[in-house]
């Protein structure tokens, strides 16, 4: 069975709520989420927003590819194979596009390459 976009949207948004909460985080969801804002957390009393990105991706041989829309969302949060992993939005309310090395690249690039693994914790921002 094929799922929807929006299904598979709600179903990243729901892995990340849960890594969330195993982080000991408050957790906030909009009633509406058509700003490019899926949850708001909160750590020391900071708010920190974040959108989900899970139906966007594109799976390479060493690699995933992320399209971000426009968002003013502090955070990018990407499921993947069971964990969530977390970029800065650097380029806030602009398109842009973002890869995730999963192993090495086959010419054995190790330099400037953005590995997965780096991306467990959520960015201070």
């Amino acid at each position: 069975m094929k799922l929807t976009t929006i299904r598979r949207g709600q179903i990243g948004e729901h892995l990340v709520m849960a890594d969330l909460l195993r982080k000991n985080l408050d957790v906030y969801a909009p009633v509406c989420d058509d700003r490019g804002i899926d949850l708001l957390i909160l750590r020391d009393g900071l708010p920190t927003t974040i959108q989900v990105k899970n139906h966007n991706c594109r799976v390479t041989y060493s690699s995933i590819v992320i399209k971000v829309k426009k968002t003013s969302a502090d955070v990018i949060a990407v499921p993947y194979e069971g964990d969530v992993y977390y970029l800065v939005n650097e380029r806030k309310n602009e398109n842009w596009d973002f890869s995730l090395a999963t192993k090495t690249p086959l010419n054995n690039q190790k330099k400037g390459v953005r590995f997965i693994t780096s991306y467990r914790e959520i960015p201070n921002v």
